[in-house]
């Protein structure tokens, strides 16, 4: 039986076999440069003293996000390619009031539990990266005159990606049925789950560094100098009150007297130094009966991971590799049935 074949050759190289130039670099920014209250009515935008996070709770639209900033050319070298950026930690520290009261969560909350079958008690307070709608992008927000909404939605919103790698908007995931996947959820200091936080505290975000969509962000984010954040979460808030957590910004008055309450974050990272690698290109493709013949050009001490789809969005992992040695390699595998497309992904191993 005949198939037809095609390929596709896409590159994803985040970090290479060997480095050099830093190594086990800590920075810490005391200060954003950038801090907003994402919030539709909010009269003074860019210069409040605080930022509350909160949804609708009739169809659980988050309404309130605290949108940061941060210059990390202050402090690490830009411009070296976003694949030399190999970042082992990141942390945001926010400060909370406690006021209005909120119940503890650090646990992710499923779509499901907010239509009736929440475990726990609370609501998680989420961070993702930032998407923007319109052209904007994250210095436009240092303008107050910059809007929150446009006709087609949130002008700068939490980031996520869907199962096939599509940018999305995660403010209204409820009542699209879509989970949030945040990147790191809040850690209240001194605080188990459950308990009621009223005093000022200390709000952690460790980010998971496991996705690589997450990884390519905070990459561009390195090479570029600028990184943007956005916290939201689904604490519901009502005309005259609700549970919800409020933050201090750069702005507050606590800040200026006392220092110590702006948004602070520190980061673990090493630059790399990224051999000049050709992307990896399917060289040939043959049959001979029931076996297909694959090639590539591999260069040592990379991953390649050979991968086939049917329709181009959804990829399935056929094999994967170690070069031990620069040249032409080939792999023989049974032939499927119908229509495919191939294509090698490289890796650091």
């Amino acid at each position: 039986m005949k198939g037809i074949y095609r390929t596709s050759a896409i590159t994803f190289t985040l970090f290479s076999a060997t480095f050099s130039l830093f190594a086990g670099e800590t920075a810490s920014f005391p200060q954003p440069y950038l801090d907003r209250w994402m919030y539709a009515a909010n009269a003074s935008p860019g210069s409040r003293g605080m930022a509350s996070v909160f949804a609708n709770p009739g169809d659980w639209s988050r309404l309130g996000q605290f949108m940061v900033g941060f210059d990390l050319g202050e402090k690490i070298p830009t411009g070296k390619g976003a694949t030399s950026y190999r970042i082992s930690s990141m942390k945001l520290t926010l400060v909370t009031a406690g006021q209005p009261p909120f119940t503890h969560d650090s646990t992710y909350d499923t779509v499901a539990s907010y239509l009736g079958n929440d475990g726990d008690a609370g609501k998680p307070i989420e961070l993702h990266g930032v998407g923007y709608l319109e052209g904007y992008s994250g210095e436009d927000f240092l303008n107050r005159r910059t809007p929150i909404s446009g006709a087609d939605g949130r002008t700068a919103y939490p980031l996520s990606w869907d199962e096939e790698g599509k940018s999305r908007d995660v403010s209204q995931n409820v009542a699209s049925g879509f989970e949030s996947r945040p990147w790191a959820v809040g850690r209240v200091l001194g605080v188990e789950d459950g308990e009621v936080v009223n005093e000022e505290k200390d709000v952690e975000f460790t980010l998971q560094l496991t996705d690589q969509k997450v990884m390519e962000y905070l990459q561009s984010s390195f090479d570029q100098g600028k990184i943007y954040l956005m916290i939201s979460s689904l604490q519901d808030a009502l005309q005259q009150g609700g549970t919800f957590v409020n933050f201090f910004t750069s702005d507050s008055q606590e800040e200026f007297f006392f220092g110590g309450y702006s948004p602070k974050l520190e980061v673990e990272y090493t630059i790399v130094d990224v051999p000049q690698v050709p992307a990896p290109v399917i060289h040939s493709i043959g049959m001979n009966g029931g076996q297909l013949s694959i090639s590539w050009q591999q260069h040592r001490g990379f991953k390649y991971l050979l991968e086939s789809s049917v329709d181009c969005k959804s990829w399935s992992r056929l094999s994967e590799f170690v070069a031990t040695e620069d040249g032409l390699f080939s792999h023989v595998l049974q032939a499927p049935q119908g229509f495919r497309f191939y294509r090698i992904r490289r890796e650091p191993n």
